[in-house]
């Protein structure tokens, strides 16, 4: 994301509608390029007082669009190539809804493009300017030397640009010897004072960087920013950063950061948010791994924070082969399985292992599913897992499996345990769930993810495809119960069973998509308030 310094921080316009305008232009330009990147960017024509115009750009480096074809895109239902609606899906619906948004909100929306060298749209619309903020940055901390690492030029300049409107000085390197270097070479006068760094780099990635900067350069704060999940730097690195925030990275979340880092706190940084709440174990216990089978993103965010709190490490796949490849390399003590997953499933997978065990040690096996079904138990434990729990995940529930499957030296087998009782879900209009924990990371994954899944779903229902729509609504059941939103989850049920109304329950779940998006965000300001 690329914010022209001169754009205001503060301006009034309808933010529902202009995500919903950017989250389908977005959308369209990750699924349509394949290498490259994609790109946005904010800018401003100044207008009279305090109106101005609002422009922003979705630029990629795609397939793009021959200039003949260009006059049909706004049109609704209209894909320009039908080998591409084989491929990629969608029904082009979505940029004529958001050709009417901009045109509603008094702006407009246009496309240029050559077939073959990506594509770039425009909105311009028409703005109110409201007071800014000041920057959170302290007073004494504005001119800090703050050092950017990172292997992206784009990337790079973003960064340079966000810290120097902040009053910081940055310096940006492309590597991490690099990086060294210039931490080194700084005069004792005027250090760095904060490290902004990458974690996936050529030669040195992040978190070595941060071990060889604390041991060579003391307590400089650092700031990491990953392109995977938070937990991809592993709990036994917390220590070694300020704070993990997940890329692209939000300006006031990076702002806020850096704001901590140079603080007043006693190491003149602050633990980061990810990593505020206690595990259930002592400290200096023994770190307990296990291994986590489960093909949705949200729901890997969602275990992987329960289990940290619980006290526990885990190592994440997304099918039943790569948890058998796992089992293979690493002795984990226990697996919790998801049991709907791509090329094998966590029944198949559960029934290959014990037959792998054949007199060996047994490896205990929790379901974990969204199915709340009687029979669902029995399924499970017929396919020889030992324990069953549902989503959304019950903290207390998932504590009480592990503590009872957790093996012990001298217990080596143990014999299968009594179920866990499935949760009812609660299908109030626009409710959130009070008994689910969301982190913002977790909201986050959610939010990113969902619009490509009711895509999906609208595609399995346009096509008259069965399957298609039973697979994706599970997957958005899973993904809803999860985050706790169960109305979205009651939807994506009643659409996996194959109803005749498919089309107007799809329609009916993108407008509570719409409410419970709102809800979130709402929340996600009152809690950072």
């Amino acid at each position: 994301c690329h914010i022209d310094a001169d754009v205001p921080v503060r301006v009034e316009v309808d933010g529902d509608r202009l995500r919903q305008v950017l989250t389908n232009l977005v959308g369209n330009a990750v699924k349509f390029t394949d290498t490259g990147e994609v790109l946005i960017r904010a800018n401003v024509t100044r207008g009279e007082g305090d109106k101005t115009t609002l422009g922003i750009e979705v630029v990629d480096t795609g397939i793009g669009i021959d200039e003949a074809e260009q006059s049909q895109l706004f049109e609704s239902f209209s894909q320009l190539d039908g080998s591409s609606t084989r491929r990629f899906g969608g029904t082009g619906l979505g940029l004529a809804i958001s050709k009417k948004l901009v045109n509603l909100m008094g702006g407009e929306l246009g496309v240029v493009s050559k077939k073959g060298e990506g594509s770039r749209f425009f909105a311009r619309l028409p703005v109110r300017v409201l007071t800014a903020e000041p920057t959170r940055i302290p007073d004494p901390n504005r001119h800090t030397r703050a050092l950017i690492v990172d292997d992206n030029a784009t990337n790079r300049m973003l960064l340079e640009e966000m810290l120097s409107s902040w009053g910081l000085r940055p310096v940006a390197v492309s590597g991490a010897k690099k990086a060294l270097e210039m931490l080194s070479a700084a005069s004792p006068s005027d250090p760095f004072g904060v490290v902004i760094t990458d974690m996936h780099m050529p030669e040195m990635d992040g978190v070595t960087l941060a071990r060889e900067i604390k041991e060579k350069h003391g307590a400089i704060p650092l700031v990491m920013l990953t392109s995977l999940s938070e937990s991809a730097v592993g709990l036994d690195n917390r220590e070694l950063f300020a704070s993990v925030l997940s890329k692209p990275v939000r300006s006031a979340e990076l702002e806020s950061s850096i704001a901590r880092a140079l603080g007043d706190s006693p190491l003149g940084f602050a633990p980061s948010e990810m990593y505020r709440r206690a595990p259930s174990i002592a400290p200096g216990a023994p770190a307990r791994k296990l291994l986590v089978a489960e093909d949705n993103p949200i729901n890997q965010e969602v275990i992987i924070e329960v289990l940290r709190e619980l006290g526990y490490e885990a190592d994440v796949v997304d099918n039943g082969r790569l948890a058998l490849e796992a089992l293979e390399r690493t002795p984990y003590p226990l697996v919790l399985m998801d049991c709907q997953m791509p090329e094998l499933d966590g029944y198949q997978a559960a029934r290959e292992i014990r037959k792998r065990e054949a007199s060996g040690v047994h490896l205990p096996i929790i379901a974990v599913t969204a199915h709340a079904l009687v029979g669902e138990r029995d399924r499970a434990i017929d396919a020889g897992m030992d324990d069953y729990i549902t989503k959304p995940i019950n903290p207390k529930l998932l504590k009480e499996a592990l503590e009872r499957w957790w093996p012990r030296e001298s217990l080596p087998g143990r014999s299968r345990g009594s179920s866990i009782p499935a949760s009812a879900l609660d299908h109030s209009d626009g409710a959130l769930d009070p008994t689910v924990q969301r982190s913002q990371s977790v909201v986050r994954v959610f939010l990113r993810h969902v619009p490509d899944q009711l895509a999906a779903i609208t595609q399995a229902v346009a096509s008259g495809n069965a399957e298609a729509l039973r697979l994706a609504a599970h997957k958005l059941k899973g993904s809803c119960l999860s985050v706790g939103v169960p109305r979205m989850a009651s939807l994506s049920a009643t659409l996996e069973s194959g109803p005749g109304n498919a089309s107007e329950l799809a329609a009916e779940l993108e407008l509570e998509f719409a409410k419970v998006r709102e809800r979130l965000n709402a929340a996600a300001e009152r809690k950072s308030a």
